[in-house]
């Protein structure tokens, strides 16, 4: 039986860290905190196979689990099986979740999503979210004043956690998504104006009389080759230590002294090696292994005169 399912019609149980050995369900903490030292490696759950003790013994893992990052400084609330909160805390910690296919960046703006649709509903039953449910919800946002852009971006990560909820076979969160799957939510319009030459200009000539010589820099190269901010300025993002370029490690405050280490690394932006000799372009392989998207045609063809 999978320790994470309970057996017969029952919802699945999210038991982290159990595993069976014979009759017996053992919560194991994971490698990471017993590298570290966590006193506490392995805990044998209550019952045995096969005696309607599945939601028991979930509970008791998902206690354990909540013990062991606490020891460490991490701060996790309970939650009940079943809530949009109990689906979420999955979808972001489950090591098997598509979220985790995505860069860091990119995962920061999914949390900020998550973190929202947590408060507003994590302690609600998803069974209790009906097509109704999701209207009143998306009439709320635009009552408070929501754009549309929010709008469409709350509800398309909410699609992504129901679409997580399929994928765990979870049969609630299942009939949910097939829901928001049939609506539509209005998409934000494109943006139909930006800043004028002068406009750009007025900035840089400002950070000069300043003595911000980098950062009108910066504005002077994302404008002309129509770059991203984080195309010209870059980015650090969580890495392994071993990681080539230009890595540091994370500072840590006192709460956070039995925490592992972390290392993180700047990429994403420009270096000298990117740009021609004659500063009046870029390689195309800048083009071809960065994170330029919009304008990269201009990019090829622009230099300066």
């Amino acid at each position: 039986m999978n320790p994470h399912c309970s057996t017969g019609p029952t919802p699945c149980m999210y038991a982290p860290g159990a595993g069976w050995s014979g009759r017996w369900c053992y919560w194991k903490a994971t490698p990471k905190f017993r590298k570290l030292g966590y006193p506490v490696s392995s805990v044998r759950l209550p019952g045995e196979k096969d005696d309607g003790r599945d939601a028991e013994r979930a509970r008791e893992a998902r206690r354990l689990i909540r013990e062991m990052l606490a020891f460490y400084g991490a701060d996790v609330p309970e939650m009940e099986a079943g809530t949009w909160g109990w689906l979420i805390h999955r979808y972001r910690n489950d090591r098997h979740s598509p979220i985790h296919g995505v860069k860091a960046n990119t995962r920061k703006n999914y949390d900020w999503c998550l973190d929202r649709w947590d408060a507003a509903i994590g302690h609600t039953r998803i069974q209790q979210t009906t097509y109704e449910t999701i209207c009143d919800l998306r009439e709320g946002m635009l009552n408070k004043g929501r754009s549309v852009a929010y709008v469409h971006r709350m509800f398309n990560r909410l699609r992504a956690v129901t679409s997580y909820g399929v994928l765990i076979e979870d049969p609630v969160a299942t009939k949910v998504s097939v829901v928001l799957s049939k609506m539509r939510f209005q998409a934000p319009p494109k943006r139909s104006v930006a800043p004028t030459r002068e406009q750009v200009r007025s900035i840089i000539d400002e950070a000069d009389a300043r003595g911000m010589f980098a950062f009108a820099t910066g504005i002077l190269i994302q404008r002309t080759f129509a770059l991203r901010a984080v195309g010209v300025c870059g980015q650090w993002l969580p890495c392994d230590p071993a990681a080539g370029g230009i890595v540091r490690e994370l500072r840590r405050n006192r709460r956070q002294r039995n925490a592992p280490a972390g290392w993180e690394r700047w990429q994403d932006g420009l270096t000298w090696d990117v740009i021609e000799d004659d500063l009046r372009g870029l390689h195309e392989g800048y083009l071809e292994d960065g994170e330029v998207h919009a304008g990269a045609d201009q990019v090829r063809s622009v230099r300066r005169t």
